[in-house]
C-alpha cells in the first residue's frame, strides 16, 4: 500500500495508476494493478453497506437503550425493594414468633407465682 501511495504522488509515467495489490500464486509476491476487480468491488459495496447498516442500528439501539436503562433500573429498584420486603417480612414474622414464645413464658412464670402466693 505504501508503493501506490508513493506512486500517485510523483509525476504519472503511467498511463493508469495502480489502485490497489493482489497477491500472485504463481510468484509468491504481491503486484500493484489498476484494472478493476469486480469482486474487489463487490467486498468494497458490501463493507459500504455493512457500515450503513451498523451506523442505523447503533443510531436506533441508541435511542431504544436510552428507554430500556430507564426500564430496566426501574426493575433493578423494584427487584431490590421485592427482597428488602421479602427479607423483612421473614424478620417481622420471626419477632412475631419469638414475641408469642417470649409472652406464653410470661404468662406461665406469672401463674406460678400467683400459685405459689396462695399457699
Amino acid at each position: 500500500m505504501l508503493d501506490i501511495e508513493r506512486i500517485k504522488n510523483k509525476k504519472p509515467r503511467r498511463e493508469k495508476t495502480p489502485d490497489h495489490a493482489y497477491f500472485c500464486p504463481h510468484c509468491g509476491n504481491w503486484h500493484l494493478t489498476s484494472k478493476i476487480d469486480n469482486n474487489l468491488l463487490k467486498v468494497n459495496s458490501l463493507e459500504s453497506q455493512i457500515f450503513e447498516l451498523k451506523e442505523e442500528n447503533h443510531k436506533l439501539t441508541k435511542s431504544v437503550n436510552k428507554e430500556d436503562r430507564i426500564v430496566l433500573k426501574k426493575d433493578k429498584q423494584l427487584t431490590e425493594l421485592k427482597n428488602r420486603n421479602s427479607v423483612l417480612q421473614k424478620r417481622v414474622s420471626d419477632l412475631q414468633s419469638k414475641y408469642n414464645d417470649l409472652l406464653g413464658k410470661y404468662f406461665t412464670l406469672l401463674k406460678l407465682t400467683e400459685s405459689t402466693k396462695k399457699d
